[in-house]
């Protein structure tokens, strides 16, 4: 189910330098990424100095399509542990293999006894609400390392003790999400608060809230949050899909959890990806972007399910979410086996499984863009791919003498003379992001068509 680019003719950006040739670090499973001017419902869209949003069934970043591919993510050494016991090193390493596989997103989740200091709640529950600051600082390292290695990130929230669901008890989860949600609202790296993993599994539990009282505290918390934070997108990740449609005006994007029924070696994708697809149309009618926040499946050979239905279950519902049905994101459970459960596309040892390579295919089919008349799509790929790894955008005022736009017939369609002395303060300064965007709208043509290979994974 997996489709080749197709190959089309394309003009190639050349870029010339004076002292030095440059060459971008090109991972090797990279797409060839087309850039094309043709008609489409993105074509209307505008650069935005807001970073996230959405619109129709689109999350955008920056005012463009962004479309999340990810996994959920916890170490596979130290899951459910407070995070001051994470191997760092572990974790870094572990996302690098997201990212390999062309991941942009990845789901955490946070944990609020140990945010609170009050694991097992051993302590007063209504004294013990307050935010612990070594929680918090060990929380931005963890977005550190996911800033550094190009991923957004949605953290998934955790209302705590059942006791808070109670009318007048919320007041405790309020002043929880003031203290721990207000060192981020400017985070670039969080683009959504997912507000509790899978509520609707609990509704059956002994002793569990009442529906109307977990429904009551999820608004109350979108409420909270969208007061606290103007800036990041807000969802719930519903367990169960007939429950997805619950809340929808107080989330931006609907997600929902799908790990298929009856499933055996002889798995049918038709019947199961069939009522999934079909629950999906029913979603679009809320007018929201949807996204699957949770699918995988274990391989448990005593039970039949080896690796190779792993991998045709994780073909079928991306084929299906990605391409014949597209939603706005997928996000696979997960990346590495965790030692109760072997879920992961890798096994403990890091070997990967036949899902990867599904994944990194689907992942980087992916990155095939349309750009769509927009002037500021040229400008980043030309800048964010020859920039240096540090992202020092002096690189460019040191190295390029010019940038020409050229087209398969070796017809010069534009160019820029980074060279010439009216720029000689530029190449000593370094070129700021803002002036190489004018430089490069200036010269841009609308019907320039560009072929460029990118790093992986990097839109």
């Amino acid at each position: 189910m997996v489709h080749s680019i197709q190959n089309r003719l394309s003009a190639i950006l050349i870029i010339s330098f004076i002292f030095l040739i440059i060459t971008p670090q090109v991972n090797p499973f990279s797409k060839v990424t087309q850039i094309e001017n043709i008609e489409s419902p993105y074509s209307s869209r505008e650069f935005s100095m807001s970073p996230f949003g959405v619109e129709e069934g689109y999350i955008l970043l920056y005012g463009k399509p962004f479309r999340i591919l990810g996994f959920n993510y916890l170490p596979s050494d130290s899951h459910w542990k407070p995070l001051k016991e994470y191997n760092w090193s572990k974790v870094r390493f572990e996302l690098s293999l997201g990212r390999e596989l062309g991941a942009n997103t990845v789901r955490v989740f946070i944990d609020y006894e140990y945010a609170v200091g009050n694991p097992n709640y051993s302590k007063d529950i209504f004294t013990y609400y307050h935010v612990d600051q070594e929680y918090l600082n060990t929380f931005k390292k963890l977005l550190n390392i996911c800033n550094e290695l190009g991923y957004k990130v949605i953290v998934t929230l955790d209302p705590g003790y059942w006791e808070f669901y109670k009318p007048q008890n919320t007041w405790v989860i309020m002043k929880f999400l003031e203290e721990f949600i207000t060192p981020f609202i400017d985070d670039r790296t969080i683009i959504a608060w997912d507000l509790m993993n899978e509520p609707d599994i609990n509704w059956n539990m002994p002793g569990a809230p009442s529906i109307e009282e977990h429904l009551e505290l999820l608004m109350n918390m979108a409420l909270k949050i969208r007061e606290l934070d103007k800036l990041h997108l807000i969802t719930i990740g519903w367990g169960r899909l007939e429950n997805a449609k619950r809340l929808a005006d107080y989330v931006d994007f609907i997600s929902f959890h799908y790990y298929g029924t009856n499933i055996t070696q002889e798995w049918d994708d038709i019947h199961d990806v069939g009522g999934l697809v079909k629950s999906i149309r029913e979603l679009r009618y809320y007018g929201k972007p949807l996204v699957l926040s949770e699918f995988g499946w274990p391989v448990v050979q005593d039970l039949g399910w080896d690796e190779s239905l792993q991998a045709k279950i994780y073909d079928s519902i991306l084929h299906n979410l990605l391409e014949y049905e597209p939603v706005a994101g997928v996000l696979f459970w997960t990346l590495v086996d965790l030692t109760e459960a072997r879920f992961g596309v890798y096994s403990i040892g890091y070997s990967p499984r036949p899902s990867a390579a599904i994944i990194n295919e689907y992942f980087h089919m992916d990155s095939i863009l349309h750009f769509y008349n927009q002037h500021y799509d040229l400008f980043e790929i030309v800048y964010e791919t020859i920039k240096s790894p540090n992202s020092d955008p002096r690189l460019l005022g040191l190295g390029v003498d010019y940038i020409a736009f050229i087209d398969d017939g070796n017809r010069t369609l534009g160019f820029i003379d980074i060279g010439k002395s009216e720029l000689a303060g530029l190449r000593r300064n370094g070129i700021e992001k803002s002036i190489f965007a004018g430089l490069v709208i200036s010269y841009y043509y609308q019907n320039c068509i560009i072929r460029y290979q990118l790093e992986q994974g990097r839109y």
